[in-house]
């Protein structure tokens, strides 16, 4: 094998390119195994993640499983499943046309590759945004393994070996809660609705750099796309709309009313969604979930407490949420160091809209969290850590390249 020195720059330049695209692959690969575990050992059968139906053995894609409302509640992250499962059908009506039945195995073989299509779809969203962002590719590949170790939980995992041997007297019980965040936090798998975060995040900052305040649609215009947004994940329409409020805030120190239009159109999807419940499993009588799907019903209990609270656990979950942003700060900034980026300054609009994005992330989270009818939303943080992880990254590019005019200036001065 010839020596990498011994080749020319240009050949030189493809080997590195080759290397690191490889490099992206395997980190992907192992990314999507350890966060995907379930899916792959159990595939096909996705009602096995709901407690009560651990006794279903029919195949299921978990686009279905979220898609017949097991409980009401689960309707506000219905929307992507539509997606996935509207594929998985199309697939499988598409078999049956060259054969006469399909065996089980094909089907969960459909399974499992139109997740795999999901999943590899909302990561390469992120890369190509980000590329756009920063107009470089190079950076873009950077950023993108940064943000899959983290998620992955390699930085977490580090971190959690190094809290559980400090030399404290923690008792049993605090050691154990310790062991058991730092596991759940670096090795729970992301659920398929979790990874629309990772292509959106950076699709919303992409937009909002390039949008100006006159090429805002009309109100009959908004609606629509509130609508399409919220079929789409009913989380992302309040998420975008308060990062455009500060986005436009920053420039203008104005408020679009006109953006606020987007909730009509969340609230058109929202009756519907609910309506449609009487159609799925909660009315059936012999589901363990069976209950009262009036269309009246459902939105109250859209606007109840839900079953799950977060008032006794608040502190943990504050703990968690500053791990994350350390571990995110930390592997966005080094990355900025092992990247070595020249040249590259994103625009002023840019850096606007990331801190826009973040703002209305961090919103959503106390929100949520302080909420226990959105507790099944707060628990994703994967929207926090694609938004950190971005914002660490450009800052600390952004101080690194004002340190180096510095220091140009200060050498043009000395000469």
């Amino acid at each position: 094998m010839i020596p990498v020195v011994l080749l020319t720059n240009r050949a030189r330049k493809h080997v590195y390119w080759c290397l690191a695209w490889v490099f992206t692959f395997v980190n992907f690969a192992s990314f999507i195994v350890s966060r995907n575990e379930f899916w792959l050992t159990h595939p096909g059968r996705a009602w096995l993640r709901s407690s009560a139906t651990e006794n279903r053995t029919y195949i299921a894609s978990e686009f279905e499983r979220n898609l017949t409302c097991y409980t009401p509640l689960t309707c506000l992250r219905s929307g992507s499943a539509f997606l996935g499962q509207t594929l998985i059908n199309a697939i499988l009506a598409a078999t049956n046309l060259f054969r006469v039945k399909i065996s089980d195995e094909q089907e969960i073989f459909v399974i499992l590759l139109v997740g795999l299509i999901w999943r590899t779809l909302c990561i390469a969203a992120f890369l190509i945004c980000v590329a756009k962002i920063l107009n470089n590719l190079r950076l873009a590949m950077f950023l993108t393994n940064a943000l899959i170790l983290t998620l992955g939980g390699l930085p977490m995992r580090i971190v959690g070996n190094i809290t559980s041997n400090l030399p404290i007297g923690f008792s049993d019980e605090t050691s154990l809660r310790v062991q058991s965040a730092f596991y759940y936090m670096a090795y729970q798998e992301l659920m398929f609705y979790d990874y629309a975060f990772i292509g959106v995040i950076p699709l919303l900052i992409l937009t909002l750099a390039k949008t100006n305040a006159a090429s805002l649609p009309p109100v009959k215009k908004m609606i629509p796309l509130g609508f399409f947004l919220a079929t789409f994940y009913e989380a992302f329409v309040p998420l975008i709309l308060l990062a455009s409020l500060v986005y436009f805030w920053q420039d203008l120190r104005k408020i679009k009313f006109q953006l606020i239009s987007l909730l009509f159109g969340q609230l058109i999807w929202t009756i519907l969604r609910a309506y449609s419940i009487r159609f799925l499993e909660p009315s059936d009588p012999n589901s363990p979930y069976y209950s009262d799907t009036s269309l009246l019903n459902v939105l109250r209990i859209f606007s109840s407490k839900g079953t799950y609270s977060t008032e006794g656990s608040l502190g943990s979950i504050a703990i968690q949420l500053i791990l994350v942003l350390f571990v995110a700060l930390s592997v966005g900034a080094v990355f900025v160091v092992a990247s070595n980026p020249k040249n590259i300054s994103p625009l002023e609009n840019t850096y606007r809209s990331i801190k826009a994005v973040l703002i209305a992330t961090v919103c959503g989270l106390i929100f949520t969290y302080l909420n226990p009818k959105g507790v099944e939303v707060g628990r994703q943080s994967v929207g926090l850590t694609v938004t950190v992880v971005i914002y660490s990254f450009a800052m600390t590019e952004s101080l690194r390249s004002k340190v180096l005019t510095k220091r140009q200036h200060a050498n043009k001065n000395n000469g």
